[in-house]
């Protein structure tokens, strides 16, 4: 918990390099050398993988690496029985995917219906601002104006103009 913690404050300083440093050396600690291919580990475990494979996402030829962690993440939210870290990997997996595959329609799907499933507006106008970052086309126009609805409702203002830009981009809180 102190890696996750520690990379949260040198992500919010803008070290972005030192907190993916600290992840991997939590998640090596954490697993015993075994890293995203663990079968055990702590509850917390899929938020490490998730915040690592969202900083690795944004690096040349991260996605596969990315891709392998949010996996990983997905695999113990699900087995830990997270409805809510289940629903941030399908969110993840599906931006990193950055494409409108039925793959990532499918965890965009996931992610809103168990956001849904468990009343957070606020994750669900999150999905819906990711989607149509992603879609860029027709559908987009609704996504964002459902989104910015559904961030009315909670008060989240950074939603509210975010759902007012056409391209919205939003990181993924673990």
């Amino acid at each position: 918990a102190t890696y996750y913690a520690l990379s949260r404050l040198l992500i919010t300083v803008g070290d972005l390099q030192g907190a993916r440093r600290e992840l991997e050396e939590g998640l090596t600690l954490i697993t015993a050398g075994q890293g995203p291919n663990a079968q055990q580990g702590p509850r917390f475990l899929w938020r490490i993988l998730a915040r690592l494979a969202a900083l690795v996402s944004d690096t040349p030829s991260g996605k596969e690496r990315a891709r392998t962690l949010a996996t990983a993440a997905l695999r113990l939210a699900e087995e830990n029985d997270s409805k809510v870290g289940s629903a941030r990997c399908h969110l993840l997996l599906a931006q990193i995917d950055e494409s409108v595959s039925a793959q990532a329609k499918e965890h965009f799907a996931t992610a809103f219906d168990t956001l849904e499933h468990l009343g957070d507006r606020k994750g669900q106008a999150e999905v819906l601002l990711h989607q149509a970052r992603i879609n860029g086309n027709g559908s987009s126009g609704a996504l964002r104006d459902r989104a910015h609805e559904l961030a009315r409702e909670v008060d989240w203002i950074e939603g509210i103009k975010l759902a007012r830009r056409s391209s919205a981009s939003l990181d993924i809180t673990f």
